[in-house]
């Protein structure tokens, strides 16, 4: 794959450029805000965490067995099951970092979460005696959607020392599927390609075949966007040749709808940090967005009309006049 001349034209290439410096995150956390709305509202009237259950199943041996009963494990009858929900509380002697567990994942620190917890009702917090791992997922839930709420204003990017290495195209792709495995690419800066879902793979096919697609790389995990609510990586960087597009550079996420309808909170806040990150950056040719297949990638990258569909001086003119009289 180092050999791959993709490669080697997309290091060349401005996008690489870009792409492979590593970013910080400037968070304003919000904190009274978050205190107001988690603390009195979301974790107090929403966060609920379902009790213990424990099932007795009675039964008895039947008194004579044939051979079919052995081979279809038939061997008991009056079966009975008898559900009751746990009154007590039972101690596993596991100890749990409640603080460190749910500032480890919301990125918080372990000073606001001690602030967000020490505002729960009392009976909230037995949840946690009752059943302490659900509690801490439903808590960094509710805090990790609701940071997802104050990023679009809150968030900004600045460049840091440091860039990723070139050797994250080359890592191994365990565990997955053959027919997820495209190979013979003409494209790609690596010859084989992974795809995630019918929408990649149809993009992959007619990423392949159009000609004003230069070069591009299906991006690895070992790539990401630090964001407020976890790590980011966008599905595909494209690179077009130089004035067939506005935006040459193109950072893609592909969703089978690209509208944001069923996204969630945290899905879209990722999208909105990668939108102020890539969007945002000193060169204009350079663009992210969330497409659903390739006609969408043109409309976005700004595919400007052909010349037999653009309209003469001529055509223009008589244009004009016509919306001129209707106004008149």
């Amino acid at each position: 794959c180092l050999s791959n001349p993709n490669l080697r034209f997309f290091y060349s290439y401005q996008l690489y450029v870009s792409l492979w410096y590593v970013y910080c995150t400037a968070f304003i956390s919000g904190l009274q805000y978050i205190r107001i709305r988690i603390l009195e509202f979301l974790i107090n009237e929403n966060l609920f965490v379902s009790t213990k259950l424990y099932q007795l199943t009675k039964s008895k041996q039947k008194t004579a067995l044939s051979y079919e009963d052995y081979q279809n494990k038939d061997t008991f009858e009056q079966v009975k099951h008898e559900s009751s929900f746990m009154s007590q509380t039972v101690s596993s002697g596991v100890r749990y970092d409640l603080l460190g567990k749910i500032a480890q994942e919301t990125m918080l620190t372990r000073n606001t979460i001690a602030q967000i917890l020490s505002k729960i009702q009392p009976y909230k917090f037995d949840y946690f005696k009752h059943n302490p791992e659900e509690f801490i997922q439903e808590c960094i839930r509710l805090i990790t959607d609701e940071k997802s709420l104050l990023i679009k204003d809150n968030i900004s990017y600045h460049e840091i020392e440091g860039k990723f290495a070139d050797e994250i195209f080359f890592t191994t792709n365990i565990n997955r599927k053959p027919e997820d495995q495209h190979n013979k690419l003409t494209k790609s800066v690596v010859d084989q390609v992974f795809t995630d879902s019918d929408v990649e793979k149809d993009l992959l096919k007619e990423l392949e075949s159009h000609e004003e697609i230069l070069v591009y790389a299906k991006l690895p995990r070992s790539f990401y966007i630090p964001t407020p609510v976890g790590k980011y990586t966008p599905d595909w960087a494209i690179c077009f040749a130089e004035g067939e597009v506005q935006y040459v550079n193109f950072i893609a996420e592909t969703k089978g709808d690209s509208s944001k309808k069923g996204l969630r909170a945290i899905e879209d806040a990722k999208i909105t940090c990668a939108k102020q990150l890539f969007n945002n950056m000193s060169s204009k040719t350079i663009k992210y967005d969330v497409i659903a297949n390739y006609g969408e990638l043109e409309t976005k990258a700004g595919v400007p009309l052909s010349k037999k569909d653009a309209l003469s001086l001529e055509e223009q003119q008589s244009l004009i006049n016509v919306l001129i009289h209707d106004q008149q």
